[in-house]
Protein backbone atom coordinates (compact mmCIF):
# COMPACT_ATOMS: atom_id res chain seq x y z
CA UNK A 1 0.00 0.00 0.00
CA UNK A 2 1.72 3.38 -1.11
CA UNK A 3 0.40 6.74 -0.82
CA UNK A 4 2.61 9.06 -3.39
CA UNK A 5 3.13 12.64 -3.59
CA UNK A 6 -0.24 13.14 -5.66
CA UNK A 7 -2.72 11.43 -3.84
CA UNK A 8 -1.70 13.35 -0.71
CA UNK A 9 -1.95 16.59 -2.30
CA UNK A 10 -5.23 15.71 -4.08
CA UNK A 11 -6.67 14.08 -0.94
CA UNK A 12 -5.21 15.44 2.00
CA UNK A 13 -3.71 18.36 0.53
CA UNK A 14 -0.45 18.27 1.93
CA UNK A 15 1.99 20.13 -0.50
CA UNK A 16 5.31 19.13 -1.85
CA UNK A 17 7.29 21.40 1.00
CA UNK A 18 5.16 19.73 3.53
CA UNK A 19 7.12 18.07 6.83
CA UNK A 20 4.74 14.72 5.92
CA UNK A 21 5.82 14.43 2.43
CA UNK A 22 9.68 15.43 3.84
CA UNK A 23 9.72 12.85 5.68
CA UNK A 24 7.93 10.42 3.38
CA UNK A 25 10.71 10.95 0.84
CA UNK A 26 13.73 10.29 3.07
CA UNK A 27 11.61 6.99 3.61
CA UNK A 28 11.91 6.63 0.18
CA UNK A 29 15.81 7.10 -0.20
CA UNK A 30 16.03 4.12 2.54
CA UNK A 31 14.12 1.42 0.64
CA UNK A 32 11.19 2.04 3.00
CA UNK A 33 8.40 3.50 1.33
CA UNK A 34 6.14 -0.01 1.09
CA UNK A 35 3.83 0.03 3.65
CA UNK A 36 3.09 -3.67 4.22
CA UNK A 37 -0.62 -4.95 4.67
CA UNK A 38 -0.55 -6.20 8.42
CA UNK A 39 -3.03 -7.61 10.85
CA UNK A 40 -4.94 -4.51 11.61
CA UNK A 41 -4.84 -3.30 7.72
CA UNK A 42 -6.61 -6.81 7.13
CA UNK A 43 -9.17 -6.56 9.37
CA UNK A 44 -10.03 -3.07 8.36
CA UNK A 45 -9.91 -4.16 4.56
CA UNK A 46 -12.01 -7.30 5.34
CA UNK A 47 -14.81 -4.92 7.16
CA UNK A 48 -14.82 -2.78 4.26
CA UNK A 49 -15.38 -5.75 1.66
CA UNK A 50 -18.22 -7.15 3.97
CA UNK A 51 -19.97 -4.09 4.52
CA UNK A 52 -23.70 -4.42 3.95
CA UNK A 53 -24.87 -2.06 1.04
CA UNK A 54 -28.23 -2.17 2.31
CA UNK A 55 -27.27 -0.75 5.64
CA UNK A 56 -28.47 2.75 6.51
CA UNK A 57 -24.78 3.75 7.99
CA UNK A 58 -23.12 1.76 5.31
CA UNK A 59 -21.43 4.98 4.08
CA UNK A 60 -20.39 6.06 7.40
CA UNK A 61 -18.72 2.73 7.68
CA UNK A 62 -16.77 2.76 4.74
CA UNK A 63 -15.57 6.33 5.47
CA UNK A 64 -14.35 5.42 9.08
CA UNK A 65 -12.54 2.42 7.69
CA UNK A 66 -11.15 4.30 4.92
CA UNK A 67 -9.83 7.04 7.78
CA UNK A 68 -8.60 4.69 10.29
CA UNK A 69 -6.42 2.99 7.61
CA UNK A 70 -5.40 6.49 6.69
CA UNK A 71 -4.63 7.12 10.12
CA UNK A 72 -2.37 3.66 10.65
CA UNK A 73 -0.52 4.63 7.65
CA UNK A 74 0.96 8.34 8.74
CA UNK A 75 1.26 7.24 12.36
CA UNK A 76 3.38 4.37 11.22
CA UNK A 77 5.00 6.57 8.57
CA UNK A 78 6.14 8.74 11.50
CA UNK A 79 7.41 6.46 13.75
CA UNK A 80 9.58 4.70 11.49
CA UNK A 81 10.91 8.43 9.86
CA UNK A 82 12.49 8.46 13.65
CA UNK A 83 14.37 5.83 13.45
CA UNK A 84 15.63 4.38 9.96
CA UNK A 85 18.18 1.79 10.10
CA UNK A 86 21.81 2.38 8.89
CA UNK A 87 21.07 -0.61 6.06
CA UNK A 88 18.78 -0.78 3.26
CA UNK A 89 16.36 -3.14 3.19
CA UNK A 90 15.82 -4.05 -0.74
CA UNK A 91 12.05 -4.69 -2.26
CA UNK A 92 12.73 -8.42 -2.50
CA UNK A 93 13.06 -8.94 1.07
CA UNK A 94 10.11 -6.87 1.80
CA UNK A 95 7.84 -9.08 -0.35
CA UNK A 96 9.32 -12.40 1.69
CA UNK A 97 8.66 -10.43 5.26
CA UNK A 98 5.03 -10.43 3.76
CA UNK A 99 5.31 -13.48 3.11
CA UNK A 100 6.55 -14.55 6.45
CA UNK A 101 3.36 -12.38 8.12
CA UNK A 102 0.57 -14.09 6.15
CA UNK A 103 2.21 -17.87 7.41
CA UNK A 104 2.24 -16.49 10.58
CA UNK A 105 -1.20 -14.90 10.94
CA UNK A 106 -3.23 -17.19 8.45
CA UNK A 107 -4.66 -19.08 11.35
CA UNK A 108 -5.32 -16.87 14.96
CA UNK A 109 -6.53 -20.59 16.61
CA UNK A 110 -3.10 -22.40 16.21
CA UNK A 111 0.09 -21.93 17.96
CA UNK A 112 2.67 -19.38 15.92
CA UNK A 113 5.24 -21.59 13.74
CA UNK A 114 8.58 -21.38 14.94
CA UNK A 115 11.49 -18.58 13.90
CA UNK A 116 13.23 -21.97 13.28
CA UNK A 117 10.36 -23.25 10.87
CA UNK A 118 10.24 -19.46 9.38
CA UNK A 119 13.23 -19.83 8.53
CA UNK A 120 13.75 -22.84 6.78
CA UNK A 121 10.36 -22.38 4.73
CA UNK A 122 11.56 -18.78 3.68
CA UNK A 123 15.05 -19.39 3.35
CA UNK A 124 16.39 -16.79 5.34
CA UNK A 125 18.80 -16.87 8.16
CA UNK A 126 17.32 -16.58 11.67
CA UNK A 127 19.16 -13.29 12.26
CA UNK A 128 18.28 -11.75 9.13
CA UNK A 129 14.55 -12.93 9.95
CA UNK A 130 14.09 -11.59 13.24
CA UNK A 131 15.93 -8.04 11.90
CA UNK A 132 14.15 -7.06 9.00
CA UNK A 133 10.52 -8.45 10.29
CA UNK A 134 10.97 -6.26 13.16
CA UNK A 135 12.24 -3.58 10.37
CA UNK A 136 9.06 -4.28 8.23
CA UNK A 137 6.12 -4.70 10.88
CA UNK A 138 7.58 -2.26 13.58
CA UNK A 139 8.04 -5.38 16.37
CA UNK A 140 9.42 -8.87 16.95
CA UNK A 141 8.23 -11.87 15.28
CA UNK A 142 6.14 -13.74 18.62
CA UNK A 143 4.99 -10.20 19.67
CA UNK A 144 3.65 -9.32 16.03
CA UNK A 145 1.32 -12.66 16.71
CA UNK A 146 0.20 -12.05 19.70
CA UNK A 147 -0.88 -8.42 18.79
CA UNK A 148 -2.82 -10.10 15.67
CA UNK A 149 -4.56 -12.43 17.97
CA UNK A 150 -6.14 -10.52 20.48
CA UNK A 151 -7.06 -7.99 17.24
CA UNK A 152 -9.22 -11.17 16.50
CA UNK A 153 -10.17 -11.78 19.92
CA UNK A 154 -11.35 -7.47 20.27
CA UNK A 155 -13.00 -8.05 17.12
CA UNK A 156 -15.06 -11.95 17.80
CA UNK A 157 -15.76 -9.80 21.55
CA UNK A 158 -17.53 -6.72 19.74
CA UNK A 159 -19.45 -9.64 17.16
CA UNK A 160 -21.65 -10.17 20.18
CA UNK A 161 -21.63 -13.94 18.82
CA UNK A 162 -19.32 -15.17 21.19
CA UNK A 163 -18.71 -15.43 25.10
CA UNK A 164 -15.37 -14.87 26.58
CA UNK A 165 -15.02 -18.67 27.40
CA UNK A 166 -15.15 -19.84 23.30
CA UNK A 167 -13.21 -17.11 22.15
CA UNK A 168 -10.08 -17.59 24.84
CA UNK A 169 -10.55 -21.64 24.34
CA UNK A 170 -10.77 -20.39 20.20
CA UNK A 171 -7.29 -18.87 20.86
CA UNK A 172 -5.79 -21.68 22.88
CA UNK A 173 -6.10 -20.84 26.36
CA UNK A 174 -7.09 -23.21 28.26
CA UNK A 175 -6.84 -20.91 31.37
CA UNK A 176 -9.42 -17.85 31.06
CA UNK A 177 -7.58 -15.62 33.64
CA UNK A 178 -4.02 -16.36 31.07
CA UNK A 179 -6.62 -14.60 28.34
CA UNK A 180 -8.07 -12.32 30.56
CA UNK A 181 -4.54 -10.96 31.48
CA UNK A 182 -3.01 -11.22 27.80
CA UNK A 183 -5.95 -9.01 26.66
CA UNK A 184 -6.00 -6.24 29.01
CA UNK A 185 -2.00 -6.14 28.40
CA UNK A 186 -2.45 -5.31 25.04
CA UNK A 187 -5.35 -2.89 25.79
CA UNK A 188 -5.75 -1.95 29.08
CA UNK A 189 -8.53 -3.38 29.62
CA UNK A 190 -10.62 -6.89 29.97
CA UNK A 191 -12.21 -8.86 27.79
CA UNK A 192 -15.27 -8.08 29.94
CA UNK A 193 -15.24 -4.64 30.03
CA UNK A 194 -15.60 -4.89 25.81
CA UNK A 195 -19.04 -6.72 26.40
CA UNK A 196 -20.15 -4.41 28.85
CA UNK A 197 -19.30 -1.69 26.75
CA UNK A 198 -20.99 -3.41 23.66
CA UNK A 199 -24.12 -4.42 26.05
CA UNK A 200 -24.22 -0.25 27.14
CA UNK A 201 -24.05 0.86 23.64
CA UNK A 202 -26.89 -1.26 22.09
CA UNK A 203 -29.03 -0.49 25.00
CA UNK A 204 -28.19 3.32 24.41
CA UNK A 205 -29.13 3.08 20.81
CA UNK A 206 -32.61 1.32 21.83
CA UNK A 207 -33.36 3.76 23.45
CA UNK A 208 -32.89 6.40 20.68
Amino acid sequence: MVFDARWMTKHLGIDKDDKVLRRYLALKTKKLTMEPLDGEYKLLMRELIEADINNPVYYAIVENRVMRMIEKFFTQLFQRSGKLPSYRIESADIYKMMEVESELTKDYTQPAPTIEALSGKYNVGISKLKRQFRLVYGSPIYEYFQKFRMEMAKKLLLSGEYSIKEIGYQLGYQNLSNFARAFKKAYQYLPSEVLNFRRNKIATEAMD
